[in-house]
């Protein structure tokens, strides 16, 4: 921590004193300075950074010096002058400057950074008030300062919690047609992070990356009521891969991250997925038919099946897509929840940047029928119908 010393007295005054033609500079400790001074005299109070002159004879006018600092922000002064300054040069809030034109009243500047993801500052360390931009998805976020509130989103309407969740029972988030051919075997990892409620049909559809019952059949995968039980599945051009028996998840947020792979299981590689659950070992399932990327022209939904039915219980909060494929760690770390919920998938710069994300912090309500979504190197508009949004 360091600080300097301005005086911030007026020339004019300082002429004025010096005019008066007795005028001497004299300086020491406050407690030292005469009570009782003659016209025209200048003290200067070392110890308070306090600069006095005698414009009236036995009385002083105080003039506080401007003091200059640095540090970190918690070392900031509590009762700051006119003209002081403070720069938070480490530590929370690095680079916010603060003034003071009020006496006891610090004035702070707004921060403005940018990055991925992954290079967002909590934000307690960046500060309430300071903007982060995601230069991949182009969305501005506002920090509350505050842990237990986190960051907001800026909607065009308002701002918005970045902690939420899409509710789309009896609705879907989703496109009819897309690209999404670049999602080939061995060249795809899926990441969804959800809130589910239970209450589970015969086939809860999560998400359909192209359509179940076509050759083009990608990725879909349900929550399916098996007797009492709910087991984990996917649907693929009539074949029907259990991926977990019995999983029967809890009522709660959850993070499935899957991949369609080839893998050996002792007899010649076949198509296969790759998948962990809430931060569980990578597990292996054969397919039950081919995998069968999908096309150049293939539905996208969430919050049901690629076909458009198989409504979802719950909320959607984070769906990310690469069109890459991950390592078993990564896919193991994007599935785990943190202890403090985030509502947010953590992706970090061992994964890179999604190819595909859909955020229901970026959903704004006044806007009911899109939701802004990150598709390759653009911005599309996701349909939004019937799906109602949860802050948390």
């Amino acid at each position: 921590m360091g600080f300097s010393i301005g005086f911030g007295l007026s020339l004019a005054t300082l002429a004025e004193a010096m005019s008066m033609g007795n005028a001497n500079l004299t300086g020491g400790l406050y407690a030292a300075r005469p009570a009782v001074p003659s016209v025209g005299a200048i003290y200067a109070s070392t110890d308070r950074q306090l600069l006095s002159v005698c414009l009236t004879a036995g009385v002083w006018l105080d003039m506080p010096g401007a003091v200059h600092g640095s540090g970190l922000y918690a070392d900031i002064p509590a009762s700051p002058h006119p003209g002081d300054t403070y720069a938070v040069t480490s530590g929370d809030q690095t680079g916010t400057r603060f003034s003071c034109f009020v006496d006891g009243s610090w004035e702070g500047s707004v921060q403005y950074a940018t990055g991925h993801s992954w290079d967002r500052a909590s934000p307690v360390a960046a500060g309430g008030g300071s903007v982060f931009l995601d230069e991949d998805t182009r969305q501005e976020y506002v920090s509350s300062g505050d842990a237990s509130i986190g960051w907001n989103v800026r909607l065009p309407t308002r701002l918005g919690s970045d902690k939420a969740a899409l509710d789309v029972v009896g609705g879907y988030v989703g496109a009819g047609s897309l690209d999404l051919s670049p999602l080939t075997l061995g060249a795809c990892t899926v990441a969804v992070l959800f809130r589910w409620d239970g209450g589970v049909s015969a086939y809860d559809g999560l998400y359909g990356i192209g359509n179940p019952s076509t050759a083009a059949n990608g990725i879909n995968l349900f929550l399916h009521a098996n007797g009492p039980n709910t087991d984990l599945i996917t649907y693929q051009n009539g074949g029907v891969t259990v991926l977990v028996s019995s999983l029967n998840p809890s009522v709660g947020l959850h993070a499935i991250v899957i991949a369609p792979v080839s893998h050996d299981f002792g007899a010649g590689a076949v198509d296969a997925w790759a998948f962990s659950i809430d931060g569980g070992a990578v597990d292996f399932v054969a397919m039950a038919s081919p995998y069968g990327p999908p096309s150049t022209a293939s539905p996208l939904y969430l919050g049901r099946s690629g076909d458009g039915l198989n409504d979802f219980h719950g909320g959607i909060c984070d769906f990310a897509v690469w069109a890459s494929a991950l390592s078993d760690a990564r896919k193991q770390a994007l599935s785990t929840l943190p202890g403090t919920a985030t509502y947010r998938l953590p992706i970090g710069a061992l994964d890179g940047v999604p190819w595909m994300r859909a955020e229901a912090g970026r959903f704004d309500t006044s806007f009911p029928s899109v939701l802004p979504t990150k598709f390759g190197t653009q911005t599309v508009a996701l349909t939004v119908t019937g799906v109602t949004k949860t802050e948390y």
